[in-house]
């Protein structure tokens, strides 16, 4: 019956009795008498309008000042009879169920962008100080570039200037050579005795084939300049020392030399001239000095043995064939030293076309370097920007924190006959699960900090595993047939609980660890019971009677 209805009946009952209690009047007695059953009647009335109306308005607007004040451990509305305040009731209970759901949602999602935002924040940062270092090396590497491009500038300049230089002395040594065929054709005389002056050139020969050993180790100790001021330094020593020989058989030689000693001036000059365009590069060499002086010792050493070959060409008078054999060797040194002239040249200019390569190359990289430095520092700015959007996100979700914790949420799992699987010990333990479910969810709500809440997860770590086991000795025991599956979703509880364990060791601990709890543990706890223990249950039941 509706509430409207019951008030018309009550209306229409006080009516009734008003109009009996009027017509009663005449009689004292049976006036009395209505009058007592009419007040009687009306207090039964308003007992029933206390009782059907006024209670359940008052419960309901008790429920309602609690949900407003945030109180959402409010018990849920209990009241039949009148359909209206029993659709009110309902009303109410699914407007708290939605309530709680929608704010353990809020909670949950704040919590999450809050261990989200402070990831992005520390993130932001090492990627902020790994772009500066970046930027910093970026910056050196373009400096370094545009050095590198100077010194390979410096270096294509000496390069040209030596170039010019070899072209010089090779202008002079085919002048020379040119002189020495001249002098050749001059002295064809008295080759008959030159057979012991021909051997003691062949020791001359040797000496100076071990000056040219001794050359060709500075070749391997002047990296820096090649092969370039190894044979102009050698063929400058050589064609100076070969003046010099010649001189002195020219002058022995008198009138018949005198050709021949213009033709070791200009050598002499050559060779000069040679030295001084190495003297350019000394800094390139001082590594190298002890290895000249072996070859000018090896040199000292073959004039020696020029001296004796001359003793040989006075005693057998054949001082033309001396010539003529110095004279040949004399234009095949400056055959050498044109040869190696041109080499060089062209050494040279291969050595400057790739040095104008790298300074091309040098060039392109320095430009890059420069973009890649700018591109940087746009990076930087960026992640700048980033952090300063974490840092704010942060701040909106710890003000968001702060005001969903003023509602009061109650997630306690409570025990109720439905949870009863019928076996008296996986019961109980079942029940001393739940207890201390709640006492987490409680420390967690109420902020107790960790000492207590890892004191209970400890006790839970520890109580889990011995009641999974018993249950599992309880299968093998009586052979139960889902023996495998019913295991397989306590090894899988476990590895859930421990990372929850995890979970509340990282982060504070408030009312988001309990909403996650209460996600994780409760559900699982709760569906495992009604499902999978209550089957347990009834076949433990069996198996005993």
């Amino acid at each position: 019956m509706s509430l409207k209805v019951k008030l018309m009946t009550f209306i229409v009952g006080l009516g009734g009795l008003a109009i009996f209690g009027f017509l009663s009047m005449d009689n004292s007695i049976a006036g009395v008498i209505g009058a007592l059953f009419s007040a009687g009647m009306a207090i039964s009335g308003l007992f029933f309008i206390q009782l059907n109306l006024f209670t359940p308005l008052n419960k309901i607007i008790a429920f309602q000042a609690s949900i407003a004040a945030g109180d959402y451990t409010v018990e849920p509305l209990k009241i039949k009879g009148s359909s209206e305040l029993e659709s009110m009731a309902v009303s109410g209970n699914s407007l708290l169920d939605n309530q709680k759901a929608m704010i353990s949602e809020i909670i949950s999602a704040t919590q999450q962008v809050k261990a989200s935002s402070k990831e992005l924040v520390v993130s932001g940062q090492q990627v902020g100080d790994f772009s500066h270092q970046v930027s910093g090396a970026i910056e050196q590497v373009a400096g370094g570039a545009v050095e590198l491009s100077e010194q390979i500038g410096d270096a294509a300049r000496n390069i040209d200037s030596m170039i010019y230089e070899l072209s010089i002395v090779s202008g002079k040594a085919s002048e020379m050579q040119d002189s020495g065929k001249m002098v050749t054709k001059n002295i064809d005389v008295g080759t008959k005795s030159i057979k012991q002056a021909v051997d003691q050139m062949v020791v001359i020969e040797s000496r100076v084939g071990q000056s040219a050993k001794a050359i060709r180790i500075l070749e391997d100790k002047s990296n820096e300049v090649g092969n370039i001021v190894t044979i102009i330094s050698g063929i400058a020593d050589q064609t100076n020392l070969l003046a010099l020989n010649a001189s002195i058989e020219a002058a022995r030689a008198g009138e018949h030399g005198r050709g021949f000693a213009v033709v070791a001036e200009e050598v002499r000059k050559l060779a000069e001239e040679s030295a001084n365009a190495t003297d350019k590069i000394t800094d390139l060499i001082h590594e190298i000095r002890k290895e000249i002086t072996d070859a000018v010792k090896a040199m000292e050493q073959g004039l020696d043995e020029v001296k004796t070959g001359s003793k040989v060409i006075e005693n057998t008078g054949q001082a033309f064939s001396e010539i003529n054999k110095e004279a040949n060797n004399l234009l095949k040194y400056v055959s050498q030293v044109g040869e190696s002239t041109n080499n060089m040249a062209s050494s040279s200019n291969h050595v400057n076309q790739a040095i104008m390569d790298i300074t091309s190359v040098s060039e392109i990289f320095s430009a890059n370097s420069e973009e890649v430095a700018a591109a940087s520092s746009e990076q930087v700015h960026a992640t700048e920007a980033i952090l300063k959007g974490a840092d704010y996100l942060d701040k909106m979700a710890e003000k968001l924190s702060k005001a969903v914790s003023k509602f009061n949420m109650d997630m306690c799992l409570r025990w109720s006959p439905d949870l009863a699987v019928g076996h008296d010990t996986i019961d109980e333990q079942h029940q001393e699960l739940v207890r201390q479910i709640n006492l987490l969810l409680d420390a967690c709500n109420q902020g107790k900090g960790k000492g207590t809440v890892n004191e209970i997860i400890s006790f839970l770590e520890k109580y889990v595993v011995d009641h999974f086991g018993m249950e599992e000795e309880q299968m093998l025991k009586y052979d139960y047939p889902h023996y495998t599956a019913h295991k397989a979703q306590h090894t899988k509880f476990i590895e859930t609980f421990l990372a929850v364990k995890e979970q509340i060791q990282k982060s504070a601990v408030g009312p988001h660890t309990a909403i996650e709890v209460n996600q994780i543990v409760v559900d699982w706890l709760i569906d495992h019971i009604n499902k999978v223990d209550r089957e347990l249950g009834k076949f433990l039941r069996n198996v005993k009677k």
